[in-house]
C-alpha cells in the first residue's frame, strides 16, 4: 500500500537487494559499565575534571 502511495503520488520506485556486510555489535566489557550518568546544565569537558565554573551575562542577555 505504502509503495504503490509511493509510487503514484512521487513517481519512488523501489528496488530491494540482498547483502551480506560486516555489522558491530555493542557489548558491555567484562569489568562492567564505565560511563557515567551526566550532570544536567554542565557544560561538556567541565564535568570530567569537576570544574563547573560560573559565568555572567552581558547586557544582551547572552554569557559573557
Amino acid at each position: 500500500m505504502q509503495q504503490n502511495l509511493l509510487d503514484e503520488r512521487f513517481e519512488l520506485a523501489l528496488h530491494r537487494q540482498r547483502k551480506e556486510m560486516t555489522v558491530y555489535e555493542l557489548v558491555v566489557a567484562r569489568n562492567g559499565l564505565k560511563m557515567r550518568e551526566s550532570v544536567p546544565d554542565a557544560q561538556p569537558g567541565e564535568v570530567e575534571w569537576g570544574i563547573v565554573r560560573p559565568f555572567t551575562r552581558g547586557p544582551d542577555k547572552y554569557p559573557a
